[in-house]
């Protein structure tokens, strides 16, 4: 990948973490609880996208790292880290709370970014060679 792309990733990454936390910080949001495809809340559907791509958008970033298991497993950490106190954070927001199932949904967002675009780099980068 070509290094302003991966520049361009980068800044990306950083206003979609900063996007998250704005949005995150706005007081009495309408709750979203329809449910999409009567499998989940709408709201829930939300907060697995927008962690799915601000993983999607670390692993495009970080292109030529070469992710072992181990630290998928530590980027999800640190990224579910940072889901968790963006929920603890919400406790001093008027009329907004910490939720654990929005946490588990962040969670999973983030692990499936990082595991799908992980995927799909490797299978470009074969199909290239």
């Amino acid at each position: 990948m070509k290094r302003s792309n991966q520049t361009l990733y980068k800044y990306l990454f950083w206003c979609w973490l900063i996007l998250i936390l704005g949005v995150s910080s706005i007081p009495s949001l309408p709750v979203l609880e329809k449910e999409v495809i009567g499998l989940v809340r709408t709201d829930y559907f939300i907060h697995f996208v927008e962690y799915f791509i601000l993983a999607m958008l670390f692993v495009l970033w970080k292109k030529n790292t070469s992710f072992k298991p181990i630290s998928l497993v530590l980027i999800w950490l640190i990224g579910t880290a940072i889901a968790f106190a963006d929920e603890i954070h919400q406790l001093w927001i008027p009329d907004r709370t910490f939720n654990p199932a929005d946490l588990l949904f962040n969670s999973f967002g983030i692990l499936s970014g990082l595991i799908l675009t992980n995927i799909l780099l490797i299978n470009f980068s074969y199909q290239n060679d």
